[in-house]
């Protein structure tokens, strides 16, 4: 029976390594250079594997401070590859790179033409790595006698900051990771994660994908950082058997997958809308007239003096008008008001003349006020710092005619937008009734970068 086991085992062996190296020929890629591996010559190949997963992880580092869910899918999968790697060619870590088989060239071509890409990232770079994705030409297991990694989900996760996390939030998330498991369901054989000196054990597995609740406070976001990056081992143990065919037992090992999860600020960043509104002001003005004067030098005199026209928008206020002597002769002259209001002042003057004794002479002017509306931009602002992923808000627009965001994003980015529906990478401006509603999408939602 175990002969016929061995058998069937190497034999679906054969035929797994054909169908991939069959893909893996025909999926186009850019090598790393024009000589292929030649950068690689003579280096051994567990060497080869920490220099590219170290360049895979700053660029993914790099990718995560603004959320580049392509960038960062390419270099986690480039990751998987290499840890796929390194679990099928365990006994040849120690050996130089030109001891690979074809498929194994193959796939550490393709591996570190993604490195290269993630590096240079030109147009071309860009679009061979949305191939590479698209068609998870870097995520094929390369058996199913050993575990495999193909894919692992959240890539990015909501962290806590040193304000903490959300309780929407929850304080744990859960991890999905993808592959080949045979013997994951063994008693003696669970599945862990290590983590930020934590050890998790599976809260659920089979033999295509592991589910680990994780602790956020692993993502750990600090005051100096736009995002973190917490690296991880998941340990699977499994059994070979040793001997002939089987004959001699089964030995234990354990297949060690290091791959690293970005943690996001639980907010996308701070928001300020400022909304315009058209008020009208009235302006008060001093107005003070030119002097003029009635003198009865030759006889009696009763008239109506005014002082100048007022526009019309210039309003009189009436109990503000001072009628203003400024030199007067005899004592007999009276005066009172005929007009204080629009569209001038104006005085009734009676002076009278006297053959003997003095004659009524008077000089005078008027001061008054007047008040003048305008239409004034005034504006409002509100802010919303504590709008965190999946959430809205619904602001009231109070009367405002237009309002701008101004939104200054985690990744550093500076956006601002005008009174219309937007679509953001991390955030959605809609016009809501009488109100704006800003909302933040969920991570899981963010868009991709343009192109």
């Amino acid at each position: 029976m175990w002969v016929h086991s061995k058998l069937l085992d190497n034999i679906s062996q054969l035929f797994i390594h054909v169908i991939c190296l069959c893909i893996l020929l025909i999926y186009p890629f850019q090598p790393t250079s024009a000589q292929g591996l030649g950068a690689f010559s003579g280096m051994a190949l567990n060497v080869v594997f920490n220099g590219l997963a170290d360049r895979l992880d700053s660029s993914i580092q790099r990718a995560g401070a603004v959320a580049d869910g392509l960038l960062i899918r390419a270099g986690s999968e480039a990751n998987a590859a290499i840890n796929n790697m390194r679990v099928t060619y365990a006994d040849a870590l120690n050996q130089t790179v030109d001891k690979l088989d074809q498929l194994g060239r193959t796939q550490l071509e393709r591996i570190a033409a993604v490195a290269d890409a993630l590096e240079r990232r030109t147009a071309e770079d860009l679009k061979f790595l949305a191939q590479m994705v698209t068609q998870g030409a870097l995520i094929l297991p390369f058996s199913n006698k050993f575990p495999q990694v193909t894919r692992w989900s959240p890539e990015f996760e909501v962290a806590p900051t040193g304000a903490g996390i959300p309780p929407q939030f929850g304080q744990t998330f859960n991890l999905r990771i993808d592959g080949v498991f045979a013997q994951a369901a063994a008693p003696d054989l669970a599945p862990t994660l290590e983590m930020g000196g934590s050890k998790i054990v599976a809260a659920t597995n089979s033999t295509q994908s592991l589910t680990f609740s994780v602790p956020r406070s692993l993502l750990m976001v600090t005051a100096n950082q736009r995002v973190s990056y917490a690296k991880g081992t998941l340990v699977i143990p499994y059994t070979e058997r040793r001997g002939p065919f089987g004959l001699f037992g089964l030995t234990r090992h354990e297949a060690r997958f290091n791959f690293g999860i970005l943690g996001l600020p639980a907010s996308p960043g701070k928001i300020l809308i400022r909304f315009t509104k058209s008020v009208t002001v009235t302006d008060r003005i001093s107005v003070s007239t030119p002097q003029d004067n009635q003198q009865s030098d030759r006889d009696d005199k009763v008239e109506v003096h005014c002082g100048p026209n007022e526009p019309a928008n210039r309003i009189i206020v009436p109990n503000s008008v001072q009628f203003v002597v400024e030199r007067a002769e005899g004592s007999s002259w009276t005066h009172r008001p005929e007009r204080y209001n629009n569209p001038s002042v104006c005085e009734w003057i009676r002076t009278e003349h006297h053959g003997f004794g003095t004659s009524d002479k008077v000089w005078f002017h008027f001061n008054y006020t007047v008040t003048v509306d305008r239409q004034e931009q005034r504006t409002r602002d509100v802010r919303l710092d504590d709008l965190v992923w999946g959430d809205s808000r619904l602001v009231p627009l109070d009367g405002a005619s237009s309002y701008t965001i101004i939104f200054e994003a985690f990744d550093g980015s500076h956006h601002e937008y005008a009174s219309q529906t937007q679509d953001d990478r991390f955030i959605v401006i809609a016009p809501d009734g009488a109100g704006i509603r800003i909302s933040a999408r969920p991570v899981t939602g963010i868009l991709p970068v343009a192109r």
